[in-house]
C-alpha cells in the first residue's frame, strides 16, 4: 500500500470515530479538535507525497526524452560517419557517385529488385553498379526510365563477378545463389581461405569494392577446388538510400 493511501485511510477512520462515538458533547468537541490537529500535518504530508509523485513523473519523462535524443544523435552520427566513408571512397576511386532514394522493393520469383528515383535523365545507364551507404555492392542497374531505375540484387542467381578473396591476389568467380548468398568458384584447394574473409571485386574501375563475406570454406575429399560460400553484407529489402557508380565514359 502506498503512503498516500495509508494516510487517507487513517484520516478517514479517525474522523468517523469522532463522529460516531463522541457526538456533540464537549469532550467530543475537544477530541475532534485534537483529530483536526493531527489531520493538518497528515494532510500536509499527503500533499508533499503528491508533489513528489508529480516531480518523479516529470523526472521520468525528462529521462525518456534524454534517451530519445541520445538515440537520435547516435543515428545521425552513424549516418555522418557513413557519408564520410563514401566521400573517402569517391576520392580514392575518382568515380562520380550519384545519390538516390530507394522507394520500392520487389521480388520476382527468386530475384530481388528495388527502384531508385534517378534514371536516364540523370545519366544512369544499364550495367551501372549500385552501393549502399557503407559502400558495399548491393546491385546492378537493369532497367532505366527517364527519372527512375530498376536495380537487381548482386546476389541473384545468374549474377557473377570476378573477385578476390581477402587481401590476397587470388582470383575467383562469385556466382549469385539468390537470397543474399554467393558461391565462390575456382579457389584452389591449397588456398588459405577462412570464414569471415571479405570478397571484393578483382578487376575493372571498381576493383576492391566489397561484395560479401565468406560464411563457409571447406576442403572436401580429393576435389581440386574448395567449396566456399559467402553472404552479402547489404540487404536490399532495408535500403533507404543508394549510390550509383556510373561506368567510365569510353574515349
Amino acid at each position: 500500500m502506498s503512503a498516500t493511501k495509508f494516510i487517507k485511510i487513517a484520516v478517514l477512520i479517525l474522523v468517523l470515530a469522532s463522529i460516531l462515538f463522541l457526538g456533540s458533547a464537549e469532550s467530543g468537541h475537544n477530541f475532534r479538535q485534537r483529530i483536526m490537529s493531527v489531520f493538518r500535518p497528515l494532510a500536509s504530508l499527503q500533499n508533499w507525497f503528491g508533489a513528489n509523485n508529480d516531480l518523479s513523473s516529470q523526472i521520468r519523462q525528462k529521462d525518456i526524452r534524454i534517451k530519445s535524443l541520445e538515440s537520435e544523435y547516435l543515428q545521425k552520427d552513424q549516418e555522418i560517419s557513413a557519408l564520410k566513408q563514401l566521400l573517402n571512397f569517391k576520392s580514392l576511386t575518382q568515380n562520380p557517385l550519384k545519390g538516390a532514394d530507394v522507394f520500392l522493393y520487389t521480388q520476382d520469383f527468386d530475384k530481388q529488385y528495388f527502384l531508385i528515383d534517378i534514371g536516364k535523365g540523370d545519366g544512369i545507364k544499364e550495367g551501372d553498379l549500385v552501393i549502399d551507404i557503407n559502400h558495399i555492392l548491393v546491385g546492378t542497374v537493369r532497367e532505366i526510365g527517364q527519372d527512375f531505375s530498376k536495380v537487381e540484387s548482386s546476389s541473384d542467381a545468374g549474377q557473377d563477378f570476378e573477385v578476390s578473396v581477402a587481401t590476397s591476389s587470388l582470383k575467383a568467380l562469385a556466382e549469385g545463389l539468390g537470397g543474399g548468398s554467393f558461391s565462390i568458384k575456382l579457389v584452389p584447394r591449397e588456398s588459405q581461405v577462412s570464414k569471415g574473409d571479405f570478397i571484393t571485386l578483382a578487376s575493372g574501375f571498381n576493383k576492391g569494392l566489397i561484395i560479401g563475406q565468406v560464411s563457409s570454406a571447406e576442403k572436401n575429399g580429393g576435389e581440386a577446388f574448395m567449396n566456399i560460400e559467402a553472404v552479402s553484407l547489404s540487404d536490399p529489402n532495408f535500403l533507404k538510400y543508394a549510390f550509383i557508380i556510373p561506368q567510365p565514359q569510353s574515349k
